[in-house]
């Protein structure tokens, strides 16, 4: 779907409040699963406070209809005393009474999108007990997010990196009270980021890796499985058969994967994954905590990105900013995954609900690079949306 800069200022508004202000903090709390939200995303809380001593967010999010009063987190976002570019955000389980499972399932996620003041660096769990936290600045992504629980709430349309996400996923157990969450962050406070690696690290080549979770397959841990890397033809590249089968299965492999970037225009680039064999599936319809993913290292940093269409394979798309990904490898490839996902990775991921059934099925990723596309600032975005209203095109 393509809006038109007013729309995107209605849907900049609707969003809530801008929290751009110094020393103002937001945050927003999504939940899902399959028994509660039939395993669709959907909004349950939102608060914003100023930054100051103590948790800023009590008892957050509140406890559900029909259990005890009360809620779960102390949320406490402490700035380093001698440095603002830097600080923590802490969450102490405090009580346990609202939850739906005290250990959760495959597909179950307890999100915390935390609005910071400005633009996130890094962000990464320094620690989190027995609760499997995962922490992810994202730099584009468009979240579909429903009010499952008729809060009024509307959720942001597109995430930035002045967000910091922190989810709770499968296998937490919140049994024990008083676990900490602690999640280091540091800011972009007008400063030259830290680099953390060539903005170009393989010249004119993308590399591709692809990794597998399941439930049973992985013990709901995230393995790398393949990896290849090709050169830039003609304004694109091919991965064929890619990933390959596993062991013990008919010789091949799943995608054929092509990229074509159109740089001699203003148009997008395209990415195609067409499905070619499904043989070597575990499963051809894929289960709650089924994650094949695909993390495709561009030659150059990416705007945004967003999924045109993918038939009947259900299909994520991501652009990080800063994250950290703690993989295994649980079939021994010996392959050493990136240490930190940034700008210029775009992140596929296939997950439940997909059935691999009917070949020929193509998953289309639309994405922009910088060079393709430079975002308007928001003051022109702004005018060009009062001015809209009026019917004049800036």
């Amino acid at each position: 779907m393509i809006f038109t800069k007013k729309a995107f200022l209605f849907l900049a508004l609707l969003a809530g409040p801008s929290l751009a202000q110094e020393g103002f903090v937001g945050i927003w709390n999504t939940y899902q699963s399959e028994e509660l939200t039939k395993s669709a995303e959907t909004i349950y809380q939102y608060d914003s406070k100023v930054i100051g001593a103590g948790a800023e967010f009590s008892l957050f999010p509140r406890n559900p209809p029909d259990t005890p009063a009360g809620g779960f987190y102390d949320i406490d976002i402490t700035p380093d005393t001698t440095d603002s570019s830097k600080g923590s955000i802490t969450w102490t389980l405090k009580q346990n009474q609202g939850a739906s499972h005290l250990v959760y399932n495959a597909g179950e996620f307890d999100r915390y999108y935390v609005e910071m003041p400005n633009k996130v660096a890094t962000a990464v769990t320094a620690s989190s007990g027995t609760i499997n936290a995962k922490t992810a600045v994202p730099h584009y992504e468009a979240r579909q997010v429903i009010d499952f629980f008729g809060s009024g709430l509307r959720f942001p349309p597109v995430l930035k990196s002045n967000i910091i996400v922190m989810e709770v996923t499968a296998g937490s157990d919140i049994t024990k009270l008083e676990q900490v969450i602690k999640v280091d962050y540091t800011l972009n406070l007008g400063k030259k980021m830290e680099k953390h690696g060539d903005d170009n690290p393989i010249g004119k080549d993308i590399e591709i890796w692809n990794t597998f979770q399941s439930v049973n397959g992985t013990g709901v841990a995230e393995t790398v499985y393949d990896y290849k890397k090709a050169t830039v033809t003609k304004d694109s590249v091919k991965f064929l058969k890619f990933p390959k089968n596993p062991p013990g299965k008919p010789e091949g492999g799943f995608y054929d994967i092509e990229i074509i970037s159109r740089t001699n225009t203003l148009d997008e680039g395209v990415i195609f994954m067409t499905l070619k064999d499904n043989s070597g599936a575990s499963h051809i319809q894929f289960a709650l905590g089924d994650y094949d993913r695909y993390y495709i290292a561009m030659n150059e940093k990416i705007e945004s990105a967003y999924l045109k269409g993918a038939g009947s394979i259900v299909t994520s798309v991501i652009v990080p900013h800063y994250e950290k990904r703690t993989l295994i490898d649980a079939f021994q490839t010996g392959l050493k995954f990136p240490e930190v996902l940034m700008e210029n990775v775009i992140i596929v991921e296939v997950i439940a609900g997909t059935d691999l059934t009917k070949l020929e099925q193509i998953v289309e990723v639309v994405y922009f690079t910088k060079k393709q596309r430079k975002e308007p600032s928001r003051l022109s975005d702004l005018l060009s949306g009062f001015f809209g209203l009026f019917g004049i095109d800036l």
